[in-house]
């Protein structure tokens, strides 16, 4: 139940998003959705941020001049809930928020956490890890769509990834620097760690650790415990 209104415009000259400020919605949402990526219409702008799966709506949306009013809130609840980000996905059951809060109204929050996940490199089908708790969360700004002539501003972005399974180490060989002496074969372990995004600048602090690695160096290969921290920042994401 709500309100909904159009102002006189021309569709042919304002397609699609572009039709967004006309609209002015004042309603609750209690709906299930086949498909979430609606809300990459939003989330798009965090790093390039999609969402998949199906899932329950529930909250209450205000919006007025394609801009989030003070006091939305809005939740997609998913059993199967995939996001990729930077060329990783996760997927899993999980909930996705969206609020802007009366107290900060020109800032939106979001929050994506997870009760159970996996975790992929988006191109390849090779488990990174898998666990539970992953969290997600991100502010940025209440507008849906840029002002005429302006670029969306990337919003600012976390996410946390608390003790998780890795089956195989083998597969982060390539994520460390390369005149690294040692080679990560196998084994299991657990990782942990954060990595934080703000703007085009990003740092992350990783831990991988296990108590059966398969290592190697140089012409010798053997079973050790290992614990290694990553830690690494840049001005730019592409670096």
């Amino acid at each position: 139940k709500g309100t909904f209104a159009v102002a006189p415009f021309k569709p042919a000259q304002h397609p699609g998003i572009r039709s967004l400020p006309f609209l002015t919605l004042d309603a609750d949402i209690g709906a299930a959705s086949h498909n979430l990526s609606f809300l990459d219409l939003y989330l798009e702008r965090f790093h390039g941020m999609t969402v998949g799966g199906a899932g329950n709506l529930k909250g209450h949306l205000r919006l007025e001049k394609a801009t989030l009013q003070p006091g939305s809130r809005l939740s997609a609840s998913a059993r199967e809930l995939c996001v990729d980000l930077l060329a990783h996905r996760v997927q899993g059951a999980g909930e996705i928020k969206i609020v802007v809060d009366p107290r900060a109204p020109a800032m939106t929050q979001i929050s994506i956490e997870f009760e159970s996940l996996s975790a992929f490199p988006a191109q390849r089908r090779e488990l990174l890890f898998w666990g539970e708790r992953l969290t997600v969360a991100g502010k940025g700004a209440v507008a849906l769509v840029p002002s005429e002539g302006r670029q969306t501003m990337a919003g600012d972005l976390s996410v946390t990834i608390p003790s998780v399974t890795v089956p195989d180490l083998g597969v982060y060989q390539r994520y460390l620097p390369e005149q690294w002496p040692f080679k990560l074969n196998g084994g299991q372990g657990v990782l942990r760690g954060r990595v934080a995004l703000s703007g085009t600048r990003w740092h992350a602090t990783l831990k991988l650790l296990s108590e059966n690695a398969d290592v190697g160096l140089a012409d010798y290969r053997f079973r050790s415990n290992l614990e290694v921290t990553l830690k690494a920042s840049s001005r730019s994401l592409a670096a």
